[in-house]
């Protein structure tokens, strides 16, 4: 039950993303759904990590992965492997057995941690890149 549970969760956070349309700059998709802008970006004029993760699903959704990689490469590889996910949890639910392993949990664990690392190197690649360039 835990798994149709996610998978809903992955679904309707895809189908969000296809209704919303991606902003121009590569940030503020967040906006349409009535959320204030970054307030990190607000005060410091530097990206926060999850900036331009909405609107990189948003791409995402629209099959347009260069655009999404161009808002936020971490962001890409977040809903490749949430695709990747639930397509694995569906197959499970239905064969109502646990495919490729039977400890999930700890597969989700380590494939969390490589996606939150590659999502924080984009960071710092992000603020280094505006430092070098002259902020």
């Amino acid at each position: 039950m835990l798994l149709l549970f996610a998978a809903v969760l992955l679904i309707s956070g895809f189908l969000l993303a296809a209704f919303l349309k991606p902003h121009p700059s590569g940030v503020g998709t967040h906006q349409q759904l009535g959320l204030p802008p970054c307030y990190f970006l607000a005060l410091s004029g530097l990206p926060c990590p999850a900036c331009g993760m909405t609107t990189c699903f948003s791409h995402f959704v629209r099959l347009e992965w260069i655009d999404a990689a161009r808002c936020h490469p971490g962001g890409l590889c977040l809903a490749f492997f949430a695709s990747i996910t639930t397509v694995w949890i569906l197959v499970s639910v239905i064969r109502g057995v646990s495919c490729l392993t039977s400890d999930y949990l700890e597969v989700f664990a380590v494939l969390s941690c490589v996606v939150l690392g590659i999502i924080l190197l984009n960071w710092v690649g992000r603020i280094a890149w505006i430092y070098w360039s002259g902020f």
